[in-house]
């Protein structure tokens, strides 16, 4: 990723020197506010109720916060201001296969340390038990209707060390999520979509320092 980096503000740095370089190199010119044919997912912790009683039993089973709110402690309470539970495949209940974002600040039971970001966790249902087969630290911020009867994801990452944000494209395998390309980036001026004969270079670079960084776990 630092090598894509570099490289893209090195054409920038042109760009305010000479009008005969063009950015369009590495992005397409147009500011890209939606992923084409995805729907918004982007988590609302605004809410008071959850939308379906079958996720309050869900974070019960999961035992990753407190039922009733305690003022002696500063574990997360089970509610939709820090969590938000929805479904990804098609067909399949919502207490055998979900996905689950957690807000950026709580602090997890049994954890000592707040949550740096917001999380993102899939989890389907094996032999009776609730098994994670996915981790982000992201946040889903749409889907759409994929193929293998799950959603496609879009995955947004921050890097604090280049102060960019990154939309990632994940498919479902049939068993989990696959990283499969990075649509776009932001560096603080709305995002730009990766031009198509750079997207295998850009997105192997970003992934590999997504990794290295535990964003994908």
């Amino acid at each position: 990723m630092k090598q894509y980096l570099v490289l893209f503000l090195s054409v920038l740095i042109l760009v305010g020197c000479s009008s005969e370089v063009d950015d369009t190199d590495i992005i397409d010119g147009e500011d890209d506010t939606s992923v084409e044919g995805f729907e918004d997912a982007a988590a609302d912790f605004t809410k008071t109720e959850f939308e379906d009683p079958a996720h309050v039993k869900i974070l019960e089973e999961l035992d990753v916060c407190l039922m009733i709110d305690q003022d002696s402690t500063v574990f997360a309470t089970c509610s939709p201001e820090n969590f938000r539970i929805m479904p990804f495949k098609n067909g399949v209940d919502v207490k055998d296969a979900f996905i689950l974002q957690m807000k950026a600040g709580i602090v997890l039971k049994g954890q000592a340390a707040p949550l740096p970001e917001r999380n993102v966790l899939i989890f389907e249902r094996d032999a009776g038990q609730l098994v994670k087969v996915n981790g982000f630290r992201g946040d889903l911020t749409a889907t759409r209707g994929g193929t293998n009867g799950a959603k496609d994801l879009v995955v947004t990452f921050y890097s604090k060390e280049e102060e960019t944000f990154f939309d990632c494209i994940f498919k479902w395998s049939g068993t989990s999520y696959d990283f499969k390309f990075v649509e776009g980036v932001n560096w603080g001026e709305g995002f730009k979509p990766i031009k198509e004969s750079m997207m295998d270079s850009v997105s192997k670079d970003i992934y590999t320092d997504l990794m290295q960084n535990s964003k994908i776990f």
